[in-house]
């Protein structure tokens, strides 16, 4: 990051790299915030209510997170995307209150889904049906998400990403607070996930009065949703793709191999998933700068290409120190019960595969601005079936390693393929609203 500065002598390039920078240095102690609670999570949980609850809760959590993507329709990158065109305050209502509607019907259906499916989800992720209520509970906390993240994308649109980050910083602390209580007073998973789900509502509610006092009276488009759709749709397999490249293999480790060794591999990723911090942070503040083009396109793509090849350093130093201390580092998180042979050379096949995710993500930015999201949800697509493919042969042969390496391979493929992608498209494209 410290590069950027003086690496662009124009002076619009100067406003750019200052903005960015002052908003990426504010919206990163929110998303150290954000790791912090996964970190201080799996040392407390593991021990509260031990590392197999604690491989149920990855998974309820990853099921969640699908939930809320699916309900979440892909529109709240449409509210960013299309907010800027929306000059006139009837317009602007419109957009809020259409995406929003058509938001919280989706996780309403989903959740009914999931509740219904809860029995069935619960026997193929862990192989009981003991932890149905905490599936039927990650329907509800899903559709907490979606509509939470879609008012916290409100501030997001407008460029305003302090209180997008304080924002998301409260619904962290929320949430750990509230975890922790019902892990302690109930030492349940399915307890968590209710606190969760109870935490992400009241804060949906909160900020969504906020948001509608804001845009005023409900206005609903047809052709507003339509075109939202039309943008946002190809986005959603994109979106589970992301997931199932970050996640999904949690979901396959418990299938195959059970929730203890879910656990473990849960808390690898998050030990060497560091670096995905700066990252988040990155897209966060570069793609609304992107969307609306204030400084001029030839600044901002400049701006993009230089913040990637300083968070591709970043990452190589902190794999560096990361990578040879893991073992110890583990050891200390979940305690010798959770000792997996080859640990170190699981953590280094993650940490390179997800600095190359990270990395794609950055990336692919440039074909989020071009609105070319038939072609993100190619790639995400088929990385993320490779990346399943993968650990469905590799799993039951060589564990945990197998899941490891699955991922390495998948996303490099992720990474590669978009740089040729990036690469091959022209330098610069007419944008809809500059």
């Amino acid at each position: 990051m410290a590069e950027l500065k003086g690496a662009l002598p124009d002076p619009q390039h100067q406003i750019a790299t200052r903005r960015t920078l002052r908003d990426v240095a504010w919206n990163l102690p929110a998303l150290a915030i954000t790791k912090g609670r996964g970190i201080v999570l799996l040392i407390l949980l593991t021990r509260v209510v031990g590392i197999e609850q604690y491989g149920v809760w990855v998974q309820a959590n990853v099921v969640a997170n699908l939930v809320g993507m699916c309900a979440g329709l892909g529109l709240y990158q449409a509210l960013i995307q299309f907010h800027p065109e929306a000059i006139d305050p009837k317009d602007r209502a419109e957009l809020v209150w259409t995406v929003l509607g058509s938001v919280l019907v989706a996780g309403l259906i989903l959740g009914i889904i999931l509740l219904l499916a809860r029995t069935i989800i619960s026997k193929v992720l862990t192989g009981t049906d003991q932890w149905s209520s905490a599936f039927a509970w990650a329907g509800a906390l899903g559709g907490a998400y979606a509509v939470r993240l879609l008012l916290f994308s409100y501030f997001r649109a407008q460029d305003r990403i302090r209180a997008f980050s304080t924002l998301g910083v409260f619904g962290d602390l929320v949430d750990i607070v509230l975890v922790l209580t019902a892990a302690f007073a109930w030492r349940s998973t399915t307890a968590t996930i209710v606190a969760s789900t109870i935490g992400a509502a009241l804060i949906a509610v909160g900020v969504g009065a906020y948001v509608v006092g804001k845009v005023g009276p409900p206005r609903f488009s047809g052709r507003r949703l339509v075109s939202a759709l039309r943008y946002s749709l190809p986005i959603v397999p994109t979106q589970l793709g992301d997931e199932a490249l970050a996640r999904g293999d949690r979901l396959l480790v418990g299938a195959l191999l059970g929730p203890i060794p879910t656990g473990v591999y849960s808390a690898a990723y998050t030990l060497i998933g560091i670096p995905h911090i700066v990252n988040v942070a990155l897209i966060n503040v570069l793609f609304p700068k992107m969307t609306t083009r204030r400084w001029g396109i030839e600044a901002t793509r400049t701006l993009w290409k230089r913040s990637t090849l300083s968070f591709l350093a970043f990452s190589l130093v902190v794999l560096g120190i990361l990578v040879p201390t893991a073992k110890s580092v583990l050891t200390l998180m979940i305690g010798p019960r959770g000792g997996v042979v080859q640990i170190t050379w699981i953590v280094l096949a993650i940490g390179a595969g997800v600095m190359l995710f990270d990395l794609g993500r950055l990336l692919s930015l440039d074909l989020y601005v071009r609105r070319d999201t038939m072609r993100i949800a190619l790639i995400w697509g088929a990385s993320a079936a490779l990346n399943l493919a993968l650990n469905l042969v590799l799993l039951p042969l060589i564990g945990l390693l197998g899941a490891a390496l699955a991922t390495l391979i998948a996303y490099f493929v992720f990474a590669a393929w978009i740089f040729v992608v990036v690469r091959s498209s022209p330098a610069t494209l007419p944008h809809p609203h500059v």
